[in-house]
């Protein structure tokens, strides 16, 4: 099993950071850990039927704490494929809100530490 770790910056997406270094490390397979923070993200929510979509834009200067991501990539003759979930949790002078989906969206701040496992 091979690891690479990964931090991504401000300002960019997950998944389109994620990408790049995937294709650009030549990796194949494998599993996707991390933790950070962001300025704004969208999460999908599955019924059964269909993802409902959540908008998470907290105002300044809170941040979303990223308490968990966790997903897979896959590289195939189809392309590549991405899969994250995310349990994300904001804070605001009226308290703390936990939000938990499929990560869709997302703008890092101040940064995201990304393990990548090749399997």
């Amino acid at each position: 099993m091979k690891l690479v770790k990964i931090r991504i910056p401000k300002g960019r997406d997950i998944h389109q950071f994620l990408e790049k270094e995937i294709k650009r490390l030549g990796l194949r397979n494998g599993a996707i850990t991390g933790i950070g923070g962001l300025s704004e993200a969208i999460i999908g929510v599955y019924d059964g039927e269909k993802y409902h979509e959540i908008q998470i834009r907290p105002r300044e200067p809170f941040i979303i704490e990223i308490g968990s991501l966790l997903g897979n990539y896959r590289n195939s003759d189809e392309g590549l494929r991405i899969h994250i979930h995310a349990v994300l949790a904001t804070y605001t002078v009226k308290g703390y809100s936990v939000y938990a989906g499929h990560l869709i969206k997302s703008r890092v701040k101040p940064f995201v530490e990304v393990e990548l496992y090749e399997q």
